[in-house]
Parts: structure tokens; sequence; C-alpha cells
């Protein structure tokens, strides 16, 4: 190959050896440039990653349907349970915004002042816990943002049991689904109809 080369070089004569000698420049200069574009590339947002944006879309659809069904659902209703020894309609929507806020604050997310377990006590008005409600899916859906792909599989200590980063946003969306069926199902039994559905009546 680089006797090829030299014979190349030997044939070429005058303006024909400057030619090449500026394209010789030209080449070792894009290949001095390669390494720094790819160290200038910029790092991917947490955000714009295909599992994160599907994250947050799964936590907004939980919260439209969560949050649509307690606006339907009258507020002389929301101390209604089914039996004793179970959570009031008011009780189910305070326990799913209270366990999103103190799920997330296992991976560090922080605890709105005043949070406790029992938090659903002091809130009985309608639009308070609907309000408390929305805030805890946004905030999820702001946090999840900050959060780094690589961290997904690092280990998180949860009051029952060890779980990744990823099976504890996992569990932030299957404790939403088991709590919007909780309060489809208690809505039914009062005779009201999940907004979603008034079409298929």
């Amino acid at each position: 190959m680089f006797n090829v080369w030299v014979q190349i070089i030997s044939q070429l004569k005058g303006g024909s050896m400057q030619y090449f000698k500026h394209l010789l420049t030209l080449f070792f200069f894009f290949l001095y440039l390669q390494p720094t574009f790819a160290q200038s590339s910029p790092e991917i947002n947490p955000s714009e990653s295909a599992f994160f944006k599907e994250l947050a879309g799964q936590l907004h659809f939980i919260e439209g349907r969560l949050s649509s069904l307690a606006e339907a659902i009258p507020e002389d209703k929301y101390s209604w349970k089914p039996s004793e020894g179970v959570r009031s309609v008011g009780e189910v929507y305070t326990h799913a915004g209270v366990t999103n806020y103190y799920l997330l604050s296992y991976m560090g997310g922080e605890l709105p002042e005043g949070l406790a377990h029992d938090y659903g006590a002091s809130l009985t008005k309608k639009s308070d816990i609907i309000k408390m409600l929305k805030e805890s899916y946004e905030y999820a859906r702001d946090f999840i943002s900050t959060i780094k792909e690589e961290d997904l599989d690092k280990e998180v200590e949860l009051p029952f049991g060890k779980f990744t980063q990823r099976g504890v946003l996992f569990i932030v969306l299957n404790h939403g689904h088991e709590h919007l069926g909780q309060s489809i199902a208690y809505a039914r039994m009062n005779g009201i109809t999940p907004p979603w559905s008034e079409g298929d009546n």
C-alpha cells in the first residue's frame, strides 16, 4: 500500500502536487478534530430518555383519571366507606397522594413540610384533597426528570423490602393504578359513572 502512495505522489507535479498537499492537510485536520466532536456531544437529559418519557406519561394518565373521578364524586360522599376498617373515599385519594411523596423520599426526594403518614386525617375538604393529589403527581413528574438513567439499578431500601430505583418507580405507578381501581369501585357503588366512561353507558 505504501508503494502505491509513493507512485501516486511521484506522478504529481506542480499544481497537482500542491493540491494533493492541501487535501492531505485537510484529512489530518479532520482526523484531529474527530475526538473533540465525540467529547463535546451533549449529555442526554434524563427527561429525554424514552423510559422517563413513558413513565411521566403514565403518571399523567393516572393523575388525570384519579383527579377527574375525585371531581365527579360529591363532597358529601367523601366520608363514605363500604365497610368499617377500610379507607373512605376521601382517604383513598389522600393516601394515593401522600404515598407518592413517601416512596420518592427513599430515592432522595423531599417531603413537604408537615407531611406525615396520618396527613389524611387533617384533610377533609374535597378541594384540599384534590389539590394535594394533583400536586403530588406534579412533584413526581418533576422529580423523575432529575434521575439519571445510570442510577436506575442502584438499590433502595423501603420499609417492606429492597428494590432498585427502577423498581420503586414501578411501585409508584402500580400503587396509583391500584387506588384508581379502588376509587372506580367506590364510585360505582355510589351510582357514579367515571367521567371517561359516560359515553359507554
